[in-house]
């Protein structure tokens, strides 16, 4: 494949209705559903499949991914396509080092794939999101105002001792949320 990561995700339901015997048991529902009031909407789409593609060379991805979308060609349709690229090696739009405490490569395996033997086996849960990005109005922020936002420091991504609680770090604390059966998603807007 040409150095090509290719993933590919199934929505819960469809797995079961497919390969029940093979099907994760306790994977999620993905019913479309909104969390929190108005203010804190955070919706939920949903698609049957998604195909993710990554790799060093974009000419090999679009070829890649063009070869997939004809392989599917009769019995799926393309409903949303969406280019991106890494960004500063692991930064994200605003800066910020982009998942500091997610676990290792080597780490991700034990942690997060079901375990061989189990229905689903080698399987995970999938979950993309998708942001919009007032670039213009953050970056005429502050740094430091940046950082409360986030919760960490922006060049070393050292989470603050003092960090407010509806910064990114204190919503997003793995820790906290395994231990919370209510997950919240708010949107700055």
């Amino acid at each position: 494949m040409g150095g090509v990561n290719l993933v590919t995700g199934f929505r819960p339901e469809l797995w079961r209705e497919v390969v029940p015997d093979d099907a994760p048991r306790t994977s999620p529902a993905s019913t479309p559903t909104s969390s929190g009031s108005t203010a804190t909407r955070c919706p939920r789409r949903q698609h049957d499949a998604v195909l993710w593609l990554s790799g060093s060379a974009y000419d090999v991805i679009f070829d890649t991914a063009r070869a997939a979308i004809a392989a599917i060609e009769g019995i799926a349709s393309v409903v949303e396509e969406t280019s991106s690229w890494p960004y500063q090696h692991d930064r994200d739009l605003t800066g910020f080092i982009d998942g500091s405490e997610n676990p290792t490569l080597i780490e991700v395996p034990e942690i997060a794939a079901i375990p061989e033997g189990a229905p689903g086996a080698g399987g995970t849960i999938l979950l993309l999101q998708k942001w919009r990005h007032d670039v213009t109005l953050w970056e005429s922020l502050p740094v430091a105002v940046q950082e409360q936002v986030i919760g960490r420091t922006k060049d070393e991504s050292v989470e603050l001792d003092e960090k407010p609680d509806d910064s990114h770090v204190a919503r997003t604390d793995q820790d906290e949320s395994a231990r919370s059966s209510a997950a919240t998603c708010r949107m700055a807007r």
